[in-house]
């Protein structure tokens, strides 16, 4: 029921209904009563608020008399929709003097986003069951607190299946769970306090990193191979953020020999460490895996990063990162008290998933799903644009580069497809110079659409 709570008062030489009458016609002018909402029926007014029937009925009898209510046989009293020139600006239908952000262009007709997954093959079967297993009463441990690293039980599991699949070696206690990588990069921030922090450039941390960081921030430039590690050693960084895997947003992956670079430039002085975001791994399309960077290192000096989201559903909100001993017990030691963000749920949820198998099969699933998307999208590229059109990072993940040798700069090359309905983006974003490449995701669109989406391209750039 809609609650009315004015503040009357009983001592005032204003009689109570006019009072009354007065908030409502107010909260109506406002805005924060709107049309066609209904109102509490007399009997349930007075009973709120404690005030005789009579009362209410003169109040509503004299807004019913300004227009400002309707009433309704057998039905009740319903709030009147008002001329413009008699409502409010304050009220909260009203308060539109700031101006809404839109999060997707809703003119878009082919959104080449790299964040997202294919909706259409999502487990919704699977999800449901589990779900309806999990929300039993004698399951009510989920409805508690649990542990500020995560539950044990999946923090076991995660640790079984990350040695499984990417050679990563941890125990459940090195493992901490959150709500989203940017979370757990911020809690990284405060265990790596007073570090310097070398970025990929261009790349996707730097973003995150400049934004918390500045003044200890150094962009490292990249070659065929990844970070250049001895512009890395002459920057003074002692944290380096790297995506070894599928660095993004170039695609390239990094060989041994740069790993092992890598290592050794941290094992060089106390105090450095390797963050690894592994945020796509699982999406190889050639070549053999590559285990993870973290299962090289034998001196605690790798911070390993993974996340549901690029796999199974960014909704969801769930990210991991596995700590090195020394970066464990400062968390420990220091940061303990802070809460899990995970809701048990969402990780008793995902345990099943790995336990029960759904995870692999879903994985396996969806990389021949978007495998068969890259492969159409990279034949219709090669189809539709001229041979000047370079296609970089075609091996992993969910997105290509495109560089366009067409005379379009990249923002000429963004507003010529969003003239044709598409939206593609931009590598600057990322902190590259290069001004004619753009990023084309495509995970979340459909098979067809990558042809169409394509075509449109076409038509837009030559």
């Amino acid at each position: 029921m809609l609650e009315i709570t004015p503040k009357l008062d009983n001592n005032s030489e204003t009689p109570l209904y006019v009072q009354l009458y007065e908030y409502i016609k107010q909260e109506i002018k406002a805005g924060n009563l709107t049309p066609d909402v209904k109102l509490p029926s007399k009997r349930k007014l007075a009973a709120h608020l404690s005030l005789s029937q009579n009362t209410i009925e003169a109040a509503y009898e004299q807004l019913i008399a300004e227009g400002y209510l309707l009433s309704i046989p057998r039905k009740g009293y319903y709030v009147c929709e008002l001329d413009p020139s008699l409502a409010g600006s304050r009220g909260l239908q009203s308060a539109n003097f700031i101006k809404e952000k839109q999060y997707q262009d809703a003119s878009c007709l082919y959104d080449f986003t790299q964040i997202g997954v294919d909706t259409r093959s999502f487990p919704f079967g699977v999800f449901r069951k589990l779900t309806n297993e999990l929300l039993r009463s004698e399951n009510d441990r989920i409805l508690k607190l649990g542990h500020p690293q995560g539950d044990y039980d999946f923090r076991k599991a995660l640790a079984k299946y990350l040695y499984e699949s990417r050679g990563v070696w941890c125990s459940p206690s090195q493992i901490i769970i959150g709500a989203g990588t940017q979370y757990l990069i911020r809690l990284l921030f405060q265990l790596l306090k007073g570090g310097i922090f070398a970025v990929e450039d261009p790349g996707y941390h730097r973003r995150h990193v400049a934004f918390e960081k500045w003044e200890w921030v150094k962009m490292i430039p990249l070659d065929q191979e990844g970070m250049i590690v001895t512009l890395l050693e002459e920057s003074g960084a002692t944290v380096a953020f790297v995506t070894p895997s599928h660095q993004f947003p170039c695609g390239m992956i990094m060989p041994i020999s740069r790993r092992m670079q890598l290592l050794h430039w941290a094992n060089k002085s106390e105090g450095r460490y390797i963050i690894e975001d592994d945020y796509d791994s699982e999406f190889r399309y050639s070549g053999k895996p590559i285990p993870a960077l973290q299962g090289l290192d034998t001196n605690e000096k790798v911070v390993y990063m993974g996340t549901f989201s690029k796999a199974l559903l960014p909704s969801l909100r769930v990210s991991y990162m596995v700590l090195p001993k020394q970066l464990i017990e400062i968390y420990q030691n220091e940061y303990f008290f802070y809460a899990q963000t995970v809701s048990r749920m969402d990780q008793d949820l995902l345990r099943r998933f790995l336990e029960e198998g759904y995870w692999e099969k879903q994985i396996s699933k969806m990389r021949v799903i978007y495998h068969k998307k890259r492969d159409i999208l990279v034949t219709e590229i090669r189809k539709r644009f001229p041979e000047s059109a370079e296609i970089i990072g075609q091996d992993s993940g969910l997105h290509v580069l495109v560089q366009v040798n067409n005379g379009m700069t990249e923002q000429e090359l963004i507003e010529k497809a969003s003239r044709f309905k598409s939206k593609v983006y931009p590598l600057s974003a990322y902190g590259s110079h290069d001004n004619k490449t753009v990023l084309l995701g495509y995970a979340t669109l459909s098979e067809e659409e990558i042809v169409d989406a394509v075509k449109m391209l076409a038509r837009a750039w030559f």
